[in-house]
């Protein structure tokens, strides 16, 4: 299941509960996960972005914000991340002008539809994809800093990768690398065909695995990963597909060459 992150910027308390109500409706019709924080405030959000080089990939700001305007806010993070995805939210139209500004995808207007919220989430969705399909098309390898050092590692000698406090632990056949870095970055810069969530603090490559329990995976390194409720179903019937599908092409193997 696909993971996107998301700042909502409103500093009324009913719009923040009212956006957040409306995505989650968006993750269970769309079978995805949206990480959203809320703030109040737009120097919040800056604060952020001081301290994570890439926290969120979709903006919903609110142009009218006590002190720094979302439209300043928006100038501001786009010289930081020419890629993240702006929605501004406003009650007037002749804020349009200033949102295209800053490359915004557009604006919704107050009071909030779920409609025009979900067509722009969708869009902004496709959008996200597209960037990190192209990337993957274009990376073998994952380059990290490991004990003061620059490491290249092929991507397809992953097998999981453990959050550890503040550290994340790539463990490969034999050897492992550690690296101060968000998992959820790391996982973002690989395939998303092999590559998945299994736990909030683990991520593990599909692909090596063997079995898939109850509460962990067995992996193809004899390792036991965690695997929570949440994602237990999903990966279940991922295992069963893989195993289905192996089998049909065992078969048409079969049938093709006469063996029985």
């Amino acid at each position: 299941m696909h993971q996107y992150t998301v700042a909502v910027v409103d500093d009324r308390s009913e719009i923040r509960v009212q956006l957040r109500e409306y995505l989650e409706t968006y993750e269970k019709e769309h079978r995805c996960i949206l990480k959203t924080e809320l703030f109040d405030t737009g120097e919040e959000l800056l604060r952020v972005y001081d301290q994570e080089e890439y926290p969120f990939e979709i903006l919903i700001l609110d142009v009218e914000l006590p002190g720094v305007s979302g439209v300043e806010i928006a100038r501001q993070i786009r010289k930081k991340d020419s890629d993240v995805s702006i929605i501004f939210l406003t009650g007037y139209d002749r804020y349009a002008l200033d949102a295209f500004r800053v490359g915004a995808m557009g604006y919704f207007m107050k009071p909030i539809q779920y409609v025009s919220l979900k067509a722009k989430i969708s869009e902004a969705i496709l959008k996200i994809d597209y960037i990190n399909e192209l990337h993957q098309k274009q990376q073998k390898y994952l380059t990290v800093i490991n004990h003061y050092q620059q490491v290249q590692i092929e991507i397809s000698q992953i097998i999981y990768i453990e959050k550890h406090r503040n550290l994340c632990i790539i463990h490969c056949q034999g050897v492992e690398y550690a690296c101060y870095i968000s998992l959820y970055r790391l996982y973002k810069q690989l395939p998303m065909r092999e590559f998945c969530y299994c736990h909030q603090g683990y991520v593990v490559n599909f692909t090596k695995v063997r079995s898939v329990g109850k509460t962990d995976l067995l992996m193809e390194s004899l390792d036991r990963v965690p695997l929570s409720r949440r994602y237990y179903k999903e990966l279940h019937l991922r295992k069963i597909q893989e195993v289905v599908g192996y089998q049909e092409l065992l078969m048409e193997t079969k049938r093709r060459t006469g063996n029985k």
